[in-house]
């Protein structure tokens, strides 16, 4: 909650105007400088509001607005140019499930696209619903998650946390414990 009001319809314009975007990108670099420079890894959790997969196109619509509200942020800060160099993370959430965050996947900024990550939710869309989206994203084992959902404490060795890790391609991955 940054910037108060910047996916508000009344507000989006003013947030939009060049020299506004400008003064942002003046304020958020130096802060993406510094975190390169001392080796910080940053991450955005949009709310629990930021619903990509709803059944809901209005509020599918609204969410990949404010998703994009924080790869803006991440993009002043320098970030969203390579896979996962920073993190945006959400739950899958909304009725669509992995086919809709598929779908929204496809409508997201390339910057986006490269900053988020998916975490397993705890009432509805586990961890197998998350490996489905493996190919299209990093992914975030939330263990707490999981152990409300299924009554399971997660082994280390469980594959499929071999298929979390992969699905970072490389970069050293997040895990919520």
């Amino acid at each position: 909650e940054m910037l108060q009001g910047y996916t508000e319809k009344g507000w989006q314009a003013w947030w939009q105007q060049r020299s506004i975007q400008d003064h942002l990108e003046r304020i958020f670099a130096p802060i993406g400088e510094t975190a390169r420079r001392l080796d910080v890894r940053l991450s955005f959790h949009p709310g629990q509001f930021c619903v990509l997969a709803s059944e809901s196109n209005e509020i599918a619509e609204r969410s990949i607005e404010e998703f994009e509200y924080h790869a803006d942020m991440a993009r002043w800060m320098g970030y969203g140019k390579t896979f996962q160099d920073f993190k945006i993370n959400v739950h899958i959430s909304g009725r669509k499930g992995p086919a809709g965050i598929q779908s929204a996947l496809r409508r997201l900024s390339p910057e986006a696209r490269n900053c988020i990550t998916i975490e397993n939710d705890e009432m509805t869309w586990g961890i197998d619903a998350s490996l489905e989206l493996a190919r299209d994203c990093a992914l975030v084992l939330d263990i707490h998650h999981h152990w409300i959902k299924t009554g399971e404490y997660i082994e280390a060795t469980d594959d499929r946390i071999k298929r979390v890790i992969d699905s970072w391609r490389g970069v050293r991955p997040v895990i919520h414990y």
